[in-house]
């Protein structure tokens, strides 16, 4: 498979499909608007996303201080591509 990865953020529409398609909406307790969510993805320290022909199937983030803490949050895989390793 010829996945490709980049730091650039996904198109919003992109997004808000894989954050509702991966189940991390489902676990989050508060509710954000798709583009609340988006809005705090482009504030996001770095950016990871994987492309498979072109469709987001991976995504996740790091937010920081940007001198001596960092989080990793926002990890999400599209259903087909979990627990493939």
């Amino acid at each position: 498979m010829g996945y490709i990865t980049t730091e650039q953020l996904p198109a919003f529409h992109q997004f808000a499909y894989l954050h509702e398609e991966s189940g991390l909406k489902k676990s989050k307790k508060a509710s954000y608007t798709k583009e609340q969510l988006y809005e705090a993805v482009c504030n996001s320290f770095y950016t990871f996303s994987i492309y498979d022909n072109h469709q987001l199937i991976a995504f996740g983030r790091m937010i920081s201080d940007g001198i001596y803490q960092a989080l990793i949050c926002d990890v999400m895989v599209a259903p087909t591509y979990q627990k493939k390793g």
